[in-house]
């Protein structure tokens, strides 16, 4: 007699269960990350796209950097037709952007470009944040000898191989009225300026007892660098400074000022230098003066001049360029000389 096999209806109908509840445990997540996959694809995608944008715009800047073509948007009240890199030096900077990121307001240095592929991307070309840097204070008036030099330039951001025009005023800060001795003034440039000496006379001050301003129209600086002028002036001016460093000194410690050994200033009283630098190739640029000062011995002693550091920075055919559009923004600098305009950096930000 055989025996009967326990019935097994409804077994099938559990497994079927038991599959769709872990497929649901799967499914879920899984479809979850898919989507997240293809919103970040396309994200992605969105962003590269801006990416080329901004490329486009960015090349088109450099192209127009390297023009010598008047930019005719440009209106900078100057005279004669300015090109682009002209326009960017005076303003300061310029935006070219797409309309839904022009400035609300018309501004003067911003010009509207059409949508690169249809993304809406803004593209500033700009003079780099140095000329920025705040003068010197004014020392405050003591007893003692007390000379402070000033520093104007102009312009302040030129095409490699355009002069600079340079103002130096040495001021009497002194609070006492008894005259103290200037003896030599020195100017200390980077080996990649040249100097080009002021149409007569040169410089401007008071006339004090001696008779003569603080740049006499007879006085030439000494020119040399580093390592060619005299100790004194050598020490006190060049420290930390790269041999072939520049020095124009007014006047050399071994000619004295024309019409006898010093320069007399009273307290508040002033005078000035005036020259010329060319820059011969891309960069920012200072100069250093240093002021000596003394009744006998070393001028350039210590305790006996002063400097006023690093100061009056000015550009030359350089250019930072920063670009933004949906989810994607880069900051660049350029250069521009006689090769032509080209990126020298470029990172994502």
């Amino acid at each position: 007699m055989m025996q009967q096999r326990p019935s097994q209806n409804g077994v099938a109908l559990v497994l079927v269960l038991i599959l769709l509840g872990v497929g649901g445990l799967i499914m879920g997540p899984a479809l979850r990350q898919t989507s997240t996959a293809l919103n970040f694809f396309g994200i992605s995608r969105e962003s590269a796209e801006v990416a080329y944008a901004l490329d486009a715009v960015t090349q088109q800047a450099l192209w127009l950097l390297e023009s010598n073509d008047p930019f005719e948007e440009c209106d900078s009240e100057k005279p004669g037709d300015e090109t682009f890199a002209e326009c960017v030096g005076f303003y300061g900077s310029w935006d070219l952007a797409t309309a839904d990121l022009l400035a609300p307001a018309p501004t003067p240095n911003a010009s509207l470009i059409d949508a690169v592929n249809g993304q809406q991307v803004i593209v500033t070309v700009e003079v780099p944040g140095a000329l920025g840097a705040p003068p010197a204070p004014t020392p405050t008036p003591i007893s003692a000898a007390c000379f402070n030099a000033l520093i104007e330039r102009s312009p302040t951001w030129v095409q490699v191989g355009e002069p600079i025009n340079y103002t130096v005023t040495v001021y009497s800060c002194s609070s006492s009225t008894a005259q103290r001795n200037v003896r030599h003034v020195a100017v200390i440039f980077s080996p990649a300026m040249s100097f080009v000496p002021p149409p007569s006379p040169g410089g401007t001050g008071p006339v004090p007892a001696g008779g003569f301003g603080l740049m006499d129209p007879a006085t030439e600086p000494e020119e040399g660098d580093c390592t060619a002028l005299d100790t004194n002036t050598t020490t006190a001016a060049c420290v930390s400074y790269p041999a072939d460093s520049r020095l124009e000194s007014w006047p050399s410690e071994d000619t004295p000022w024309a019409g006898g050994t010093a320069i007399q200033l009273v307290g508040g009283e002033e005078g000035t230098i005036t020259f010329q630098l060319t820059p011969t190739s891309w960069g920012i640029f200072y100069v250093d003066v240093l002021v000596c000062y003394f009744n006998v011995g070393n001028p350039c002693a210590d305790g006996s001049h002063q400097k006023t550091g690093k100061v009056a920075p000015v550009v030359a055919g350089m250019f930072n360029i920063n670009g933004k559009g949906k989810g994607y923004a880069f900051g660049a600098s350029s250069k521009l000389d006689g090769s032509g305009a080209d990126l020298i950096s470029e990172q994502p930000q």
